[in-house]
């Protein structure tokens, strides 16, 4: 019989948010370098909602402007390395022995986050990114003036955002300008001026030319045979009885539902590369 063992976690402190792997000395470095009013400072990550978030703890003599402290980090640190959220404490919380106590620092409340004056929607799109901003945030009240990174928001969520947004209104962002425009006034008035219009589907056809990058990938499969370089092998693990009929049934449904899985690429007698959709 086997002795059971418990994962604790890393004894480093380099952690993994949204596929980086990351160290938090390397950030909390940055912050330290920022003021000599910062005295002690410690990057940790927070989950909610499903999502993690750097989070920064720090103790300083004097008041820390925290946006200010976020644009500075922004000059020097990648996008993924930039907490989302700045606690202020007196004091950090330590162990027995002396050293910081990661685990026992606070839970971030409302309090801790960058907001400016709140001014409510003043139009139904407002409204609309109000709701959206609000679900996927996990904040109550949030103003057309907050900032969407000082809010707590990264890339990952800016995703559902944008998914949600076109899902309510049919309207699209694009992330360029979703970056440039990180308040709800700014981004309601870029959506305003910007006239996307639907890419419909494309009518049935025997077979359609390749994309730029299929014909790519395709050219290259010919010179070098069956490369796997582009595989992505994964497994799944199933616990109790799997019924064998279900399971093909699923994967029926997700092979019609997509077509690029019963795609096959191959040159027509003209000589140009195209791609055929089964039935």
């Amino acid at each position: 019989m086997g002795i059971p063992i418990k994962f604790l976690g890393r004894k480093d402190h380099q952690v993994k948010i949204r596929g980086y792997r990351i160290e938090l000395e390397e950030i909390e470095s940055q912050i330290l370098s920022y003021s000599a009013a910062l005295k002690h400072v410690v990057v940790a990550v927070k989950e909610s909602n499903d999502n993690k978030s750097l989070v920064a703890y720090f103790v300083s003599d004097t008041v820390v402007d925290k946006s200010e402290l976020r644009i500075f980090l922004q000059s020097k640190l990648p996008e993924y390395m930039v907490p989302g959220l700045y606690v202020a404490l007196e004091t950090l919380p330590l162990t027995p022995n002396g050293k910081i106590d990661r685990k026992s620092l606070p839970d971030v409340d409302s309090a801790d986050i960058i907001k400016n004056q709140y001014v409510a929607a003043g139009n139904k799109l407002e409204e609309s990114l109000v709701a959206i901003w609000q679900e996927v945030l996990g904040i109550e009240k949030i103003g057309i003036k907050d900032n969407f990174f000082e809010l707590g928001g990264h890339s990952l969520v800016m995703v559902q955002v944008i998914n949600k947004l076109h899902k309510s209104s049919g309207k699209s962002i694009s992330f360029s300008n979703f970056f440039k425009n990180p308040t709800i006034e700014s981004l309601s008035l870029q959506l305003q001026e910007d006239q996307y219009t639907a890419i419909g589907s494309a009518g049935f056809m025997e077979s359609y030319p390749m994309s730029a990058s299929q014909e790519r990938f395709w050219l290259l499969s010919q010179l070098e045979g069956g490369s796997l370089a582009y595989n992505m092998p994964a497994a799944v693990v199933f616990t109790g009885k799997i019924d064998a009929d279900k399971l093909e049934e699923s994967f029926r449904h997700l092979i019609a539902r997509h077509e690029i899985l019963r795609t096959n690429f191959k040159t027509d007698q003209s000589g140009e590369n195209r791609q055929y959709i089964r039935s």
